[in-house]
């Protein structure tokens, strides 16, 4: 219901883990629900075994390869890092940038290219169009001002989009 979840089935093993949302897994005789961030094991008939899990990360790299493409045309800095954050499950900081990322856009361009389409973790390079730069803090992504390079310091301008 209104979810992503990954399901691993091998001989008599069932292992279901749910990034968002809420997922129901049963049978005829009982139902077990797990929510965002938990896991259910079974196992040969050994008892559900329940843990918690992380719903960002290196398990969930495969889902940025199967995310939808961001139609960057038009899209503003701030649409662009919601889609980002939804993808990647990563909260996005943009408290360093004055405006909040307001007067970074309109984006250009595609994230569709002859090879595909770019992943999220990839298509953070739109980023630099704006003159903005990132980094990782745990589960956060922090975008700041790029520093100005020293021709930019000389005319005391900026480049635009």
């Amino acid at each position: 219901m209104g979810t992503q979840f990954e399901v691993r089935v091998s001989d008599e093993r069932v292992r279901l883990r749910v990034r968002e949302g809420l997922v129901t897994l049963g049978d005829d005789r009982k139902t077990h629900t797990a929510r965002e961030g938990e896991e259910l094991r079974l196992a040969g008939g050994a008892d559900l075994q329940r843990g918690t899990i992380s719903v960002s990360g290196p398990d969930w790299m495969w889902v940025q390869t199967i995310a939808p493409p961001f139609d960057l045309e038009g899209r503003s800095v701030k649409e662009f890092l919601a889609w980002y954050g939804r993808e990647t499950r990563l909260s996005v900081d943009l408290s360093a940038v004055p405006g909040a990322g307001a007067d970074h856009g309109p984006l250009h361009g595609s994230l569709v290219g002859p090879a595909g389409a770019l992943t999220p973790e990839e298509a953070l390079g739109v980023l630099k169009t704006c003159r903005l730069t990132w980094r990782f803090s745990g589960t956060t992504l922090i975008i700041e001002p790029a520093p100005q390079t020293s021709s930019e310091h000389r005319t005391g301008r900026r480049g635009g989009l």
